[in-house]
């Protein structure tokens, strides 16, 4: 069984560009309008989102996939739990659900030090740049896009997913 997290690309563009201004083993991001294009061309570390996305689509028929978004967690974190318990074939008691709940909200693992980086040492995360875990918001993206990097990365998006069989699709304006 697989568990496949998606998030709106525009989004997973923002986190990464800030994701490489605190990683001192990834190169230098500069401006996020180049830190974009590389986005957009494939060429940042971990490839091309598209590409991945794709990749893992194709395996659904093969692979057991339980396929999720970033949004859907956000909205409906206990709703998401439920059917991934489903999906996993171990049931959740109310109690247990809760208590996930609770200990998966963005706020509970920003201030948990387990999953929020700040033991990282200095040397590998520059702290200074700002907190791993930033915002936790969904479209976040609206306050980096420029309408003309957003008029871009519609073009793009439409050419490399337009025909795909993406389960969740993204507001994209």
């Amino acid at each position: 069984k697989v568990i496949y997290v998606a998030r709106n690309p525009k989004d997973v563009a923002v986190s990464f560009y800030h994701f490489h201004r605190l990683a001192k083993f990834l190169p230098d991001p500069g401006s996020f309008d180049a830190f974009l294009t590389r986005f957009l061309e494939g060429t940042v570390h971990y490839g091309s989102w598209f590409d991945h996305v794709k990749g893992w689509l194709g395996q659904r028929n093969l692979l057991d996939i339980f396929y999720v978004t970033y949004e859907e967690l956000h909205q409906d974190l206990r709703g998401t739990a439920q059917r991934l318990s489903t999906f996993l074939g171990i049931p959740l008691a109310p109690a247990t659900l809760e208590a996930l709940e609770q200990h998966c909200s963005f706020a509970a693992m920003r201030d948990n030090t387990m999953a929020n980086y700040s033991l990282i040492p200095c040397e590998i995360m520059d702290h200074s740049q700002g907190r791993f875990m930033r915002k936790g918001v969904v479209g976040d993206w609206r306050d980096h896009f420029s309408p003309q990097q957003n008029a871009l990365f519609n073009r793009l998006y439409q050419e490399e997913m337009g025909d795909s069989e993406l389960p969740a699709r993204w507001p994209m304006a």
